[in-house]
């Protein structure tokens, strides 16, 4: 299988967010989300959250083994925490495969959130688990 076909396969899932706030934000919240995000985006705050989900992966590939796909790379099984790092830091897309629970997680690079590809129960229970370890949330977009 193409390595464009097995992110495809997992793209047709029902997908799930990591994300620092604990549910969607309305269309209509009277707030200001996007200047907030936008100000996130160019702060020491978004390093903050790149840590977090850096703790998150690493969390989580102490239980299971993972397959990350990076843009300058080919797919690297249980990368070194240290590569890891490197690459969510250098803020480019990523994909992580968690096959023994038929999950995949993207982190696109900009974005304050992680997207979680996944129908598997013991899947979302343990990313629920790890990210609110690390004060993030687990929910579910209304259009997913």
């Amino acid at each position: 299988m193409e390595d464009t076909d097995l992110i495809d396969n997992y793209l047709s899932k029902p997908y799930w967010v990591v994300d620092v706030l604990p549910k969607q934000v309305p269309a209509n919240s009277p707030g200001q989300y996007f200047q907030i995000e936008d100000y996130i985006r160019n702060s020491h705050w978004m390093n903050i959250i790149l840590q977090k989900q850096i703790a998150l992966l690493l969390k989580l590939n102490c239980y299971e083994a993972i397959n990350v796909f990076h843009s300058s790379e080919k797919w690297v099984h249980n990368p070194q925490p240290n590569l890891l790092e490197k690459w969510i830091l250098e803020k480019k897309p990523l994909y992580v495969i968690v096959s023994s629970l038929n999950t995949m997680l993207y982190i696109s690079g900009d974005d304050l959130y992680i997207t979680i590809y996944s129908t598997d129960e013991e899947a979302l229970n343990l990313i629920q688990s790890l990210a609110n370890s690390e004060g993030l949330f687990l929910w579910k977009p209304q259009n997913s």
